[in-house]
C-alpha cells in the first residue's frame, strides 16, 4: 500500500498584528475563516513527507510563538478519516472549526462532505522537533492543494 503523506501545504507568512490579535481573541479556528486573507504561502514537503520546521516562519503570537501549516482534505461523502502525525509534542491540530487540544499520534476525524481545512499549530515548546509529517492512514479523503 503506497504511503499517503500530505505533500501540499500552505504555511503562514508574516501575519500583521491585527490578524494575530484576531486569532488570539476568536480562537485557532479563526485560521480557517474564508473571509480573512491570511498571508498563506504554498509549500511542498520533502519526498519523505517531512516539512522542515526551520523553513517555517515563527509567528509573533505571544507566548507560544507558533509555526503554522495547513492542508485540506476533500470528502465526496461524510465519513471517518484516520491521520497519523509524526509528532504531537506542543502541537495543536485545528480541524474545521475545532481545535483538538489532545493530540495523539493517530487521530480519527469525522469529516463532512466537501473540503475541510486542517492546520497544525506548532508551538515554540516543540523545539526538539525538526520536522513534521502527516499521513492519511485510512479513509476516503483526498488531500487537495489550495
Amino acid at each position: 500500500k503506497p504511503n499517503r503523506f500530505v505533500r501540499t501545504w500552505k504555511v503562514m507568512g508574516d501575519m500583521p498584528k491585527d490578524q494575530i490579535d484576531h486569532v488570539r481573541h476568536v480562537g485557532l479556528h479563526a485560521l480557517h475563516e474564508k473571509d480573512t486573507s491570511y498571508p498563506w504561502q504554498m509549500f511542498f514537503s520533502q519526498v519523505s513527507g517531512e516539512v522542515p520546521l526551520s523553513e517555517l516562519l515563527e509567528i509573533k503570537m505571544y507566548s507560544w510563538f507558533p509555526k503554522i501549516a495547513q492542508f485540506s482534505l476533500k470528502m465526496d461523502a461524510p465519513g471517518k478519516v484516520k491521520v497519523g502525525l509524526s509528532s504531537t509534542k506542543a502541537i495543536t491540530m485545528v480541524v474545521g472549526g475545532e481545535a483538538l487540544h489532545e493530540t495523539t499520534p493517530e487521530i480519527t476525524l469525522d469529516l463532512p462532505a466537501g473540503i475541510t481545512p486542517i492546520s497544525a499549530v506548532i508551538s515554540r515548546d516543540a523545539k526538539d522537533i525538526t520536522s513534521f509529517r502527516v499521513e492519511l492512514l485510512d479513509g476516503a479523503a483526498q488531500v487537495i492543494g489550495q
